[in-house]
């Protein structure tokens, strides 16, 4: 992992690209009618931020308004809350992002800013603070982290993956990132990747300061790790300049340094139509983010003003990788038309090697948050941003 990764890249072979589309081709995922939340589960959720599969298949979720996380057996019902409303050890603010270590369940405090690890098997937990000290301190000669701190992945030696963005200072609409391999004292050991500059986020500043806003259409690139840190996965998107043709770039890692596979696929872009930015508008002027949240003063012409609007969608707007290193792509290209439309998503696996494995629809409502092979469990939302249930959808075999 420390090597010098993306030279590697430079001397792989490139794929041949994605069959061209066929909609005969997609299958349509079956539900796992044996989950299913029950309304007193239900009735706490606001909106999901991060969802993760035990070994076991039982669940674990994050929402944005509870100070603990929910652990669900394999049909949605309540097994236990883990953590509880305080700022001590084992305590939460704003748990968000989950993963796994070997047996302990791993969470990410955003409020906190802090990394608490469960063992689920034991009982017990240990937290540790991921803050910078307020002054410099010797760090053995290595650069402590700026910026944005977003851990992916904890890895076995105690290590971090973590994906930075980067300090105000450095920002801007078009900033690029990386993503780091830090210790626990955030020394940085290693840029693991350049992440280039995109339409990432909207910059608004306000009396109280500048808010940053995700673009809807983004052209950065996408990463994401798999629950227990053995695999990272980056999609380079760039926005298609012509009807017809377009290219994205998937690239795998393996843990320890394994370039798995880079694959240049080509697709046909689909156009991106006016009635979909204007959804895309009036839903950000009625979001309400919840109790305890300040509404943004946002107005049509502020968000027309700063929204990244190509004239295709982009191909990926979402990555997965699961445990068994199969990445699943939601892709939109001129083939999902029809699917749009009928409000289902098109998600593409491939194999650790970069091959496609199968293609599947699920409903668009439905946030997918983690996978394996044959499955994608996710939160589905109602047409006002409700959560409705949560969700395993079985692509086959």
């Amino acid at each position: 992992m420390r090597a010098s990764l993306c030279a590697l890249a430079a001397v792989l072979p490139l794929g041949l690209g994605l069959p061209p589309a066929d909609p005969g081709r997609q299958v349509a995922a079956k539900p796992d009618t044996n989950l299913s939340l029950p309304d007193s589960v239900r009735s706490l959720l606001s909106f999901v931020v991060d969802l993760c599969v035990a070994p076991d298949g039982s669940i674990y979720l994050t929402d944005r308004q509870l100070p603990f996380v929910l652990h669900l057996d394999r049909t949605g019902r309540l097994i236990r809350t883990v953590g509880r409303a305080g700022s001590g050890p084992g305590e939460f603010q704003r748990p968000a992002m989950l993963g796994w270590l070997g047996d302990s369940l791993w969470v990410y405090d955003l409020a906190l800013v802090r990394l608490t690890l469960f063992d689920t098997v034991g009982g017990g937990y240990s937290t540790a603070s991921l803050l910078h000290p307020e002054r410099p301190v010797q760090t053995g000669g290595r650069p402590s982290l700026g910026g944005s701190r977003i851990p992916l992945a904890v890895l076995p030696d105690g290590e971090l993956l973590v994906h930075r963005t980067p300090p105000p200072e450095e920002q801007g609409p078009t900033a690029g990132g990386a993503v780091i391999l830090v210790n626990r004292e955030f020394e940085v050991l290693d840029t693991v990747l350049h992440l280039p500059p995109g339409h990432s986020q909207m910059w608004f500043v306000f009396r109280d300061g500048a808010r940053l806003i995700p673009q809807p259409f983004r052209d950065d690139p996408a990463v994401d790790a798999s629950p227990d840190g053995r695999w990272l996965v980056r999609v380079d998107r760039p926005p298609a300049s012509q009807a017809g043709a377009g290219v994205f770039t998937v690239t795998l890692l393996e843990r320890g340094g394994r370039l798995a596979y880079r694959r240049e696929l080509s697709y046909v872009p689909a156009p991106l139509p006016d009635d979909t930015v204007e959804s895309f508008i009036r839903e950000m002027l009625a979001f309400d983010a919840g109790p305890g949240h300040v509404r943004l003063p946002l107005t049509r012409d502020s968000l027309r003003r700063e929204l990244f609007r190509p004239r295709f969608f982009p191909p990926v707007p979402e990555v997965r990788v699961g445990r068994d290193g199969i990445v699943w792509l939601h892709l939109v290209d001129a083939g999902a038309r029809d699917l749009m439309r009928r409000g289902q998503a098109q998600w593409v696996a491939l194999s650790p090697r970069g091959l496609e494995l199968r293609r599947v629809t699920v409903p668009d409502r439905v946030r997918v948050l983690d996978v394996d092979g044959r499955s994608l469990w996710g939160v589905e939302y109602d047409p006002d941003g409700t959560p409705k249930d949560v969700r395993r959808y079985v692509a086959g075999g």
